[in-house]
């Protein structure tokens, strides 16, 4: 499909399935008219439900264009369209990052830092920060992101995320320790449920496994994510190795630009924001004619 078909069947999807949704609660609210309890818990139901199908939808359109069919660009020019614009927290930085676009990246996870509404989000924007001072070789820099990520996420996430806690075995030169952990990774299907994920798992597993003197096990893994990474700039860094096995990630600073702005974003953020009133503002309204209808 192309872009423009992409977001049509997008939108297209995401009214139908509301609009049945929405009948069917209102359904439901009709045959419970005289339970008030049960109205109030179909409610929380219903929201929870809107909030899931967007995601679900989300996903089956967007996500997979970067994490099944490995194609950043396109993920990038598919978020360029005005509704899917303030999709930035994480995606727009995704793109950037899986183009090899360093500098872009680093200058959004930056710009999302100084925002406190996205507080609970900050410990995925030290990831990616590590993941890019790992492959440049900037380890003051990783040291910093691995310090801001363990203090800021919850024990549950540190848990979740291997990759951090290879950064920090690598950081206290436990290499073999942190080649283990990934030898574990790379077979368990909870960290290899898509293609980028294997490829991200793989790529790691290799650097580690040539740091610790494995060099077939590391040629193999980089064959692998060089012939498979499709788009993702892990198959050029994959290349790298493959070409010189004395490859190592020359030391490079990238610092974030002070004056960079993510042009169009607060003007796309007010039209959001304004969007998102009008739409509950009207829900509200339809659920107080049900609940007025029900109640007589």
């Amino acid at each position: 499909m192309t872009n423009r078909q992409i977001i049509r069947r997008h939108k297209t999807v995401t009214w139908v399935s509301s609009i049945l949704i929405l009948l069917l609660y209102i359904l439901v609210l009709i045959l419970f008219k005289d339970r008030f309890g049960v109205q109030l818990l179909l409610l929380l139901a219903f929201m929870v439900l809107m909030r899931l199908k967007g995601n679900v939808i989300y996903n089956r359109y967007f996500t997979r264009v970067l994490a099944e069919e490995l194609d950043p660009l396109r993920f990038l020019a598919l978020h360029a369209e005005p509704m899917f614009f303030l999709r930035t927290s994480r995606e727009r930085i995704m793109g950037a990052y899986y183009c090899g676009d360093y500098q872009t990246a680093v200058n959004l996870c930056h710009l999302r830092l100084q925002d406190k509404k996205l507080k609970k989000a900050y410990y995925l924007y030290w990831i990616y920060l590590a993941r890019i001072a790992f492959e440049t070789g900037d380890l003051e820099a990783l040291r910093r992101a691995c310090n801001a990520f363990e203090a800021q996420a919850t024990e549950k996430q540190r848990n979740a995320v291997v990759v951090m806690k290879f950064y920090r075995m690598f950081l206290n030169g436990d290499y073999k320790g942190g080649m283990e952990l990934y030898r574990k990774v790379v077979d368990d299907p909870r960290y290899n449920r898509d293609p980028l994920d294997r490829i991200s798992c793989r790529f790691t597993y290799a650097v580690a496994c040539r740091i610790c003197g494995e060099t077939e096990t590391a040629q193999v893994l980089f064959k692998y994510v060089a012939e498979n990474a499709g788009g993702i700039h892990l198959g050029g860094l994959a290349r790298r190795y493959l070409e010189d096995e004395c490859y190592a990630p020359s030391f490079t600073s990238i610092r974030p630009d002070p004056a960079y702005r993510q042009e169009g974003y607060e003007e796309a953020f007010r039209k959001a924001k304004r969007f998102k009133i009008i739409i509950w503002s009207a829900a509200a309204v339809v659920l107080a004619v049900v609940l007025g209808v029900c109640l007589l």
